[in-house]
């Protein structure tokens, strides 16, 4: 089991709350979407996110960078298939969406596991 850093310097509080209030502001912005882009891309992303947390939960004992990985995966593959399927009622560019979506997800990978080293570091000195 991996163990959970604590905050204990006032830069780690402040990245911290940084985080919190980023997450917070998701909320406003996916009103703000339903609003201006459409129910569409939201039931999409509800239910990709779902598929997402699913995954990600059981496997967050076993290391960050193992449930980012499959959560992610699970996530953009729901998310490209109820999005094309909901939007446009066809799945013609599912291998182009999965594809891009998948080479985000390996792009953050190592600055994802480079934070949890640094995080981990942190709370063992």
């Amino acid at each position: 089991m991996t163990p959970t850093p604590s905050l204990s310097s006032p830069r780690q509080k402040a990245e911290a709350l940084v985080y919190l209030l980023a997450f917070i502001a998701c909320i406003p912005a996916a009103n703000w979407m339903i609003g201006n882009v459409g129910t569409v891309c939201a039931a999409a992303f509800l239910l990709s996110e779902l598929a997402d947390f699913a995954v990600y939960t059981p496997l967050q004992s076993r290391g960050l960078v193992l449930a980012v990985l499959a959560s992610s995966l699970v996530g953009l593959v729901a998310d490209s298939i109820l999005f094309l399927w909901l939007a446009f009622g066809s799945l013609d560019f599912l291998a182009g969406q999965i594809l891009g979506k998948l080479w985000m997800v390996l792009a953050a990978l190592p600055f994802i596991h480079w934070i949890r080293r640094r995080e981990l570091a942190r709370s063992a000195a």
